[in-house]
């Protein structure tokens, strides 16, 4: 199965470490793969290093792909990281 989902970064900061590594790690719990895309770029959602590349900032677009069993409920925790934005105040 595959879900797909468009986020708004809101966290001031953008994707930073902190936020990619929260977003690698939950990722990393599901066997579904996920894969973040911006402006054409797609990459690898579990991999830190990945995301960071996409430089994402504050309030950039970005589309949230998984790809597997489980790839509903792995949208749905990655794409709640985004609305909570990543804990930050």
């Amino acid at each position: 199965m595959e879900h797909v989902k468009k986020v708004k970064v809101a966290n001031r900061l953008g994707l930073h470490a902190r936020a990619a590594a929260q977003i690698a790690k939950t990722a990393m719990d599901f066997d579904s793969d996920l894969y973040i895309s911006l402006d054409g770029k797609e990459v690898d959602g579990k991999n830190l290093l990945s995301i960071l590349s996409l430089g994402a900032g504050t309030g950039a677009e970005i589309v949230l792909r998984a790809v597997g069993e489980d790839s509903a409920e792995l949208i749905e925790a990655v794409s709640k990281l985004f609305s909570l934005r990543f804990g930050e105040i």
